[in-house]
């Protein structure tokens, strides 16, 4: 996960792994670090094995694609 602090004005980042025998924790802990960010509004973005899973700025969820049907 990256997040831009914006207080700092530096770009931050941390790595996340799952507990042994606990399925989904890495994501679990990345998405509430996601929410501290957002909270702070910072922009944040949240990667999966290089790929972009989620970002946002401030409860914008601006990589949330909803179903329009």
């Amino acid at each position: 996960m990256y997040w831009k602090d914006e207080d700092t004005n530096r770009v931050r980042s941390e790595e996340f792994s799952n507990k042994t025998g606990w399925d989904h924790s890495a994501m679990d802990a990345a998405l509430e670090m996601a929410q501290e960010a957002d909270t702070n509004m910072f922009p944040w973005l949240l990667e999966e094995d290089g790929c972009t899973v989620a970002h946002g700025w401030g409860g914008d969820l601006l990589g949330a694609y909803r179903y329009q049907g």
